[in-house]
């Protein structure tokens, strides 16, 4: 995923070469219109359904430099009423998008009167998945092309499911209460896959097991909590402590990655949850975070089995 930040888009902050979220075209695709609506189509598509990026016309392919740039007009139309009436018609449904004409190369190149480097910047779409032309096409590295079928079944699954969320939560675990677990727990639909969960510093109750971390899990959501013992409840704030950087990485079915940076402790924890009723609170949590996201817009296995996932 990449945020689309077109405004202050430069040619020379452009990469030298192609990647997940910049396709390059060359000056000459623009001689043809039919070429350029149908690899404009396929990119505005391609790049909605994968994480957005940014489609650039009129610059070396193997570059990134301006090697003369597209003509201001096509045909009796200005080239940017052509763009955007050719995204409409094209691509089903259409998404968000925005275009910038760059007329200065900043040395990097040559871009000729009445010409412009033409950039179409796509952010990441949740109302796809897009289709151009009855097919749908999404990212593949430096390249778009059309989805595979379950592929497309995935964008639109991910549609009503949303983005993950993961988040945390003690309890007592359930077959000694004694023992203190921290859970890492799913409060979105959306499954999160490649989990990676770090501790630092890792807390004295866990030293001993040190080679297990970090703990790489292939799937959390919301049937399947992660809960592994962390100290005696009787002594969580010695052996557990504060101030202690969680970390957790994943990613969604597109691959796009998540990163949740939390500082936890024992002084700061949420209500301890007794053995397995912990759906309530991933509910509230749910509903914590669609209210601060309205305030807002207003991999393997665990190294060692000694993890404790007991009772999940």
């Amino acid at each position: 995923m990449i945020k689309i930040d077109i405004d202050h888009t430069t040619i020379d902050q452009l990469p030298n070469k192609e990647n997940d979220y910049f396709e390059f075209k060359s000056s000459k695709v623009g001689a043809n219109k039919d070429s350029l609506a149908t690899k404009l189509g396929a990119a505005v598509s391609g790049f909605a359904n994968s994480g957005g990026g940014y489609f650039i016309i009129g610059v070396d392919e193997n570059t990134g430099n301006a090697d003369g740039g597209i003509p201001l007009m096509i045909g009796r139309q200005p080239l940017q009423d052509w763009v955007d009436a050719m995204i409409h018609q094209l691509v089903e449904p259409t998404p968000k998008y925005s275009i910038k004409l760059i007329e200065d190369s900043r040395g990097r190149g040559i871009i000729k009167e009445n010409a412009a480097v033409l950039i179409i910047g796509v952010p990441e779409s949740h109302i796809g998945p897009h289709m151009m032309d009855g097919r749908y096409y999404i990212r593949a590295g430096a390249h778009t092309v059309p989805a595979k079928h379950f592929i497309v079944e995935a964008i639109r699954a991910k549609r009503f499911s949303g983005k993950p969320k993961l988040s945390y939560t003690f309890r007592l675990k359930p077959s000694d209460e004694d023992i203190l677990q921290l859970g890492i727990v799913a409060i979105t639909n959306a499954p999160a896959f490649d989990v990676i969960i770090s501790l630092d510093p890792l807390p004295r109750y866990l030293k001993p097991r040190a080679q297990d971390f970090p703990i790489k899990l292939p799937l959390i959501d919301q049937n399947n909590p992660f809960f592994f013992d962390v100290s005696r409840y009787n002594n969580s704030e010695d052996s557990f402590g504060n101030n202690i950087a969680l970390n957790i990485n994943y990613c969604d079915l597109l691959q796009n990655d998540y990163n949740e940076n939390l500082t936890i402790g024992i002084e700061s924890t949420p209500p301890i949850v007794i053995g397995n009723k912990h759906n309530e609170l991933i509910k509230a949590l749910g509903a914590v975070e669609k209210a601060i996201t309205k305030l807002g817009s207003f991999s393997g296995n665990p190294k060692n089995q000694n993890v404790d996932k007991s009772n999940l």
